[in-house]
């Protein structure tokens, strides 16, 4: 027999979950919510039951007598027949004395990542690890994943997962959906991650997913960087239009400091010291990667820019449309391939170089042009904060 416990976790006074807990033989504590409810001020932990005398504790505590024999009986059973002990058979087997769920649904795909959905959004609010744009891409998979059954007709479960259907969801992301190929092998491990963590509840998975390997092929990439004759472009011209003057500024800082623009625009005069005459480092807390880097500035210009004329506050998506404005307005037209969403779609087309600037070709431009003024890459990537040679490279379209 195992050890069975309650507890809630709240001491306010509101009404708390009241979670049920187990310990099996030589396994790690289960634990789960039961989906019942008592206030904290109601609640003895000494007893592990509902104190109060009136008939809803009363009511609560047979239930919860109840359900404990309930998971004896059940545990009983698994330990003979040989079954696997799991928190998802923790899971279950409380479903099941509340009559909740039908256990078939839970082998379904769609049933199953709306829960890991839902868990995201919820540990992301804890402050315990999951990003705002992970998750809305894992809510962008999701859509994706119900579009593809729509296509082929059936609510995909964990067990229908083998090579065909991974090939076919890949061929049908690639070449129907007209996606880039590295989009769609990030959205191919997301398929394996959800499996993965399936697995872990005890689903069946079809074991396929753990052989899968992402595809290695090539979409031709069509990098935009800023020049420095491009940089003498936006020092020489001078804007009359309030916005373009800012823009003007936070871009000849992000092309002398290299950083991602949400660390660029988050920079405050504070953050910058100076050294020696006409030097300057700047500190950043890199937010993607939590490193701490210093980068240095010594062209007169955008010293002249921090010092005396530091740019107000902007946001990331007002940047990305001024930039172009700025681009375009600074002369900078040469005719180039680039990629641009037309009907809902990334199309390869021919255009000005300044409709397809984006913040992020600052730091691209930033660690391309001091790789070509033979910078050394270890300084480079000291600075962007790249951990790997081969990843830097790839990053400016240099061929090793």
């Amino acid at each position: 027999m195992s050890k069975i416990g309650y507890r809630i976790k709240s001491t306010s006074n509101k009404s708390a979950n009241i979670y049920v807990n187990m310990r099996p033989m030589n396994f790690k504590v289960l634990e789960i919510r039961t989906g019942l409810k008592v206030l904290p001020s109601e609640w003895s932990q000494a007893k592990q039951r509902a104190k109060g005398r009136d008939i809803s504790c009363m009511i609560l505590n047979t239930a919860l007598s109840d359900l404990s024999a309930h998971i004896d009986s059940s545990y009983n059973n698994v330990q003979i027949s040989g079954g696997a002990i799991s928190l998802e058979w923790f899971k279950k087997c409380v479903d099941a004395f509340f009559n909740r769920v039908n256990e078939a649904d839970v082998q379904i795909l769609d049933n199953f990542y709306s829960v890991f959905l839902d868990r995201m959004k919820t540990d992301s609010a804890k402050s315990v690890g999951y990003k705002e744009n992970t998750i809305k891409s894992y809510e962008t998979f999701k859509a994706q994943l119900e579009e593809y059954q729509e296509v082929i007709g059936i609510n995909i479960k964990f067990s229908d997962l083998d090579k065909d259907l991974f090939e076919d969801f890949f061929s049908w992301l690639l070449h129907r959906k007209k996606y880039k190929a590295s989009y769609v092998n990030r959205t191919m491990t997301r398929l394996k991650t959800v499996c993965k963590e399936a697995a872990t509840y005890g689903i069946n998975v079809n074991p396929y997913y753990s052989l899968y390997k992402p595809k290695r092929i090539r979409s031709e990439r069509h990098l935009h960087i800023i020049t420095q004759d491009d940089i003498d472009k936006i020092k020489r011209f001078n804007p009359t239009q309030e916005y373009l003057i800012n823009t003007k500024k936070w871009t000849l800082i992000g092309l002398y400091i290299g950083q991602r623009i949400s660390d660029l625009l988050k920079l405050k005069p504070e953050d910058i010291r100076q050294e020696d005459k006409g030097v300057l480092l700047i500190n950043v807390s890199q937010q993607k990667t939590g490193k701490n880097i210093t980068a240095g500035v010594k062209d007169p210009y955008v010293v002249d820019i921090l010092l005396n004329h530091f740019p107000r506050k902007i946001g990331s998506q007002s940047y990305n449309r001024f930039i172009k404005d700025l681009c375009e307005a600074a002369g900078i037209d040469d005719e180039v391939k680039g990629y641009k969403v037309l009907d809902g779609r990334k199309q390869l087309i021919t255009g000005k170089k300044h409709e397809f600037i984006t913040s992020h070709d600052l730091r691209r431009s930033f660690a391309t042009n001091n790789f070509y003024r033979n910078i050394p890459v270890p300084i480079i990537m000291g600075i962007t904060g790249h951990s790997k040679e081969s990843t830097f490279f790839e990053y400016i379209g240099h061929k090793f």
